[in-house]
């Protein structure tokens, strides 16, 4: 996974939460299911990583703000790194 930026953790309440699973599929269904309780960066991309078993992905959240609030961090239109479109998953490597 990619390196933890300290805005991402600056304050009570931010989390990075990063998800292993079987399949996407899960994956999704658990990213789905933490943005029902929580301002979050929503369903992130899944990747695969060679060598590792299941999927990985990231999702960042606010404890401290419900879903749909405007009392986001100021931060929170780019909490998502650009490498991956969101929705995508990323093929094994090598």
């Amino acid at each position: 996974m990619e390196f933890i930026d300290e805005v991402h953790v600056s304050e009570p309440g931010l989390v990075v939460l990063d998800v292993t699973a079987h399949d996407e599929a899960t994956a999704r269904t658990v990213m789905s299911g933490i943005e029902k309780l929580w301002a979050s960066s929503g369903v992130t991309p899944v990747r695969r990583e060679p060598g590792q078993a299941g999927v990985r992905a990231r999702i960042y959240l606010h404890t401290q703000c419900s879903p749909g609030s405007d009392d986001r961090p100021a931060f929170a239109e780019g909490w998502l790194p650009s490498s991956t479109a969101p929705g995508d998953v990323e093929p094994p490597v090598g």
